[in-house]
């Protein structure tokens, strides 16, 4: 195999983590205008007060969301991701 081809192959891998949380953030943010923003215009709103590090504050949205109009798990993983990267 050609050196770069195993750059290119070793930044694939290690890229992937980054752009599936990227995905989960767009998605998240499109997500939040469709079923959380008519009631909660402001997201910086939800997460200012949130006190805790980023798992504690996750622990704390799936919790939240389970129970108020996200059943169903990749929604709310999504819209969580978004929130988190507010």
């Amino acid at each position: 195999m050609r050196p770069a081809a195993i750059v290119l192959i070793a930044s694939a891998l290690t890229a992937s983590p980054a752009l599936a949380e990227a995905d989960a953030t767009a998605s998240g943010e499109e997500a939040y205008r469709e079923a959380c923003a008519e009631c909660h215009r402001s997201p910086e709103r939800l997460v200012r007060g949130m006190r805790g590090d980023e798992s504690e504050r996750r622990e704390r949205l799936e919790a939240f969301l389970i129970d108020h109009h996200a059943p169903d798990e990749g929604m709310r993983q999504s819209v969580i991701a978004y929130l988190l990267s507010l």
